[in-house]
């Protein structure tokens, strides 16, 4: 991919961030303006910029003054970490490091069938949709099998009881 389609270009950013100042009563600065893009031109692209500035606009009283580069990071480092759940674009296995940890406890075969499940169920619940990666996270936990949850479980004395019951139960 050409590095340039992935940088903000100046006149979106110029564009963008105008708008921002406009509705919000802010008088623009185009000195400002220059040393703001320099700041930010290489963590950004269009697209996402244009995104996060509509939710800025929407969402932020600005009280006269600039908006703030934590303005558009934080909400970068938001939208990053979401997941688009659609066929083709989603997969989930016990490599991702992301997801190892919380299926270290299962062999592969367990662990491909847990990804497996839950890929299905995602798929089914909530395809189209961007859920959180903690999202993915605690339904890979609900569809471990039950022997293996003991290992997530960091109370001791709640360990011990699910372990007591799993025994009671199968005997």
């Amino acid at each position: 991919m050409d590095w340039r389609k992935k940088m903000l270009t100046y006149d979106n950013f110029k564009k963008c961030l105008n708008a921002i100042c406009f509705i919000n009563g802010v008088e623009i600065d185009e000195h400002r303006n220059k040393a703001f893009y320099e700041l930010i031109k290489n963590d950004f692209d269009n697209a996402l910029f244009v995104e996060i500035c509509r939710d800025i606009c929407k969402n932020e009283n600005l009280f006269g003054k600039y908006p703030t580069p934590n303005m558009f990071y934080s909400r970068k480092k938001e939208l990053e970490k979401k997941i688009f759940i659609e066929e083709g674009s989603f997969y989930l296995d016990n490599t991702m490091p992301a997801y190892k940890s919380v299926l270290a406890c299962l062999t592969d075969e367990e662990a491909d069938n847990v990804c497996e499940n839950l890929w299905r169920w995602l798929m089914k619940n909530k395809r189209g949709e961007l859920v959180s990666e903690q999202f993915i996270i605690d339904r890979l936990k609900q569809f471990m099998p039950i022997q293996n949850q003991e290992s997530q479980i960091e109370d001791d004395k709640v360990k011990n009881l699910l372990l007591t019951a799993v025994k009671k139960i199968g005997g």
